[in-house]
């Protein structure tokens, strides 16, 4: 996959993107592709790296996982798939930026709980792990079919000034937890461009 491509910046975005992910861990969705156009080139990439034929029971398995990801609602204008092999679970980020938004709005992203879903602890547990950048992570845990983490990360680029919000969810527990590391990693590799080239 085209990493520069799978990143670019949509045309009303208003600032760059860059994401320094690691391709052996991170699939990046389709931004500026169709999704039918994402599909072609990530299921081919994606059987050669895992040595899988397309047309097996686990080419299926791969096209199905691939679809799903590719045309899910997302809130964000990127999405990235960690999948490591065809015997891992997958993990999903989406990353949303928000340009103009007044201070503080975003940030509450963090705290908020959907008031529809029961959740294990009253309040999430929200943890600075980058305070150059001011980057921080909150961690909800949603009971639904057992107990299934929500992952929230937010900063804010006062320069431009932007947000920057990505959430995991829906895995499972054991998979998020083992995880972890790996979303902090692709949370603290998204840079937002300004027109001088300057990251932030």
């Amino acid at each position: 996959m085209d990493l520069e491509q799978a990143t670019a910046m949509p045309a009303d975005l208003g600032v760059g993107v860059a994401v320094d992910l690691d391709p052996s861990l991170w699939l990046p969705g389709p931004t500026t592709q169709t999704p039918a156009e994402w599909l072609e080139l990530a299921r081919a990439g994606c059987a050669r790296d895992f040595g899988i034929i397309l047309d097996s029971s686990e080419g299926a398995y791969l096209t199905e996982l691939l679809e799903d990801f590719a045309g899910r609602e997302l809130f964000g204008q990127f999405r990235f798939l960690r999948l490591r092999s065809l015997t891992d679970t997958p993990l999903v980020m989406q990353l949303g930026v928000f340009v103009g938004a007044p201070e503080g709005e975003l940030a509450a992203t963090l705290t908020g709980l959907d008031p529809d879903v029961t959740y294990y602890d009253r309040e999430p547990q929200v943890d600075m792990i980058d305070e150059e950048r001011a980057l921080r992570r909150s961690i909800a845990y949603q009971v639904i079919d057992g107990i299934r983490p929500v992952v929230r990360y937010h900063r804010r680029a006062t320069e431009i000034p932007a947000d920057v919000v990505l959430s995991c969810a829906g895995a499972d527990l054991r998979a998020v937890a083992q995880g972890l590391g790996e979303l902090d990693g692709l949370a603290r590799a998204v840079w937002l461009v300004d027109e001088s080239g300057t990251r932030h």
